[in-house]
């Protein structure tokens, strides 16, 4: 498209050069004189002719790119809020089922009996959740795009594993890692604002939930480190369970990966206490 539009413009250029000769170029002078002062000033309206429109092309791609970066985060959100009444729904109904000792397999379509007959009592024994970070074949369990010139979303994938996990008191923080190789816990971006999750969401079996982080872009050199650490209970409130994880997340590759407990444990202590004890 900028060619035909750069072939259009030297075209009229080129005829308006044709029909205004005797007007911009003087014969009777050699060299580069031959050009009148009506031939320099049409040359400068010229190449502003031309440079114009092509600016004015890219300006417009420039503009319905941004355009449908806007549209898709619209989608998105949109997108989540339906999974959201999606998910609420889904929940009624296990826990109906829960009370009557049956769960839902999601994977096998079908009802799976929780209950188990004692001459004295019934008991309904649900399954235990597991929170972590997505492990899925097709969706990256974190991910980053630059959002502007000045900063770099992440995003982390949480999901529950097993049942149903809800009352979260999990926190992340973010270190990133300088191309020396020292690693470094970014300071600006922790707040009173940085829990993963919501401590009354319901994170369904075999559902994930988006938590992310805006990190400046000159921070976005080599591996991007978060420590996921606090408690979240089962569906009834009356199992608490602990989490204490940290993944290495590789700008190059858009790899994650779980770092070791030794490594982990030297890591974390760059958290200063006043920010754990928030």
């Amino acid at each position: 498209m900028i060619l035909i539009i750069l072939l259009i413009a030297l075209a009229a250029t080129f005829t308006q050069f044709i029909s205004s000769w005797d007007d911009i170029v003087d014969t009777s002078r050699n060299g580069i004189k031959k050009l009148t002062k009506k031939g320099w000033l049409y040359i400068v309206c010229a190449i502003v002719l031309i440079v114009l429109p092509v600016m004015q092309h890219l300006y417009q791609i420039k503009e319905d790119i941004q355009k449908e970066k806007i549209a898709k985060v619209k989608q998105d959100e949109r997108d989540l809020r339906q999974k959201e009444v999606y998910d609420s729904s889904i929940l009624e109904i296990i826990t109906v089922l829960g009370k009557y000792g049956y769960k839902f397999d999601s994977t096998n379509k079908k009802l799976v009996t929780l209950v188990r007959d004692s001459a004295k009592t019934r008991v309904i024994e649900p399954e235990n959740p597991s929170f972590s970070l997505l492990i899925n074949e097709t969706v990256k369990p974190i991910s980053h795009r630059k959002t502007d010139s000045i900063y770099t979303k992440f995003e982390l994938r949480f999901a529950s594993i097993n049942a149903t996990s809800s009352f979260f008191d999990i926190k992340f923080y973010p270190f990133y890692e300088e191309t020396t190789g020292e690693i470094i816990y970014i300071k600006s971006m922790q707040s009173k604002d940085n829990n993963a999750l919501n401590y009354n969401l319901k994170l369904i079996e075999n559902s994930y939930y988006i938590s992310s982080v805006d990190i400046p872009n000159i921070l976005v050199k080599k591996n991007i480190y978060f420590w996921v650490d606090g408690t979240y209970k089962n569906i009834f409130g009356n199992k608490t369970f602990t989490v204490n994880e940290l993944y290495r997340y590789e700008i190059s590759s858009g790899e994650t990966f779980v770092v070791d407990d030794f490594v982990r444990d030297t890591i974390v202590k760059k958290v200063p206490k006043k920010i754990l004890n928030k």
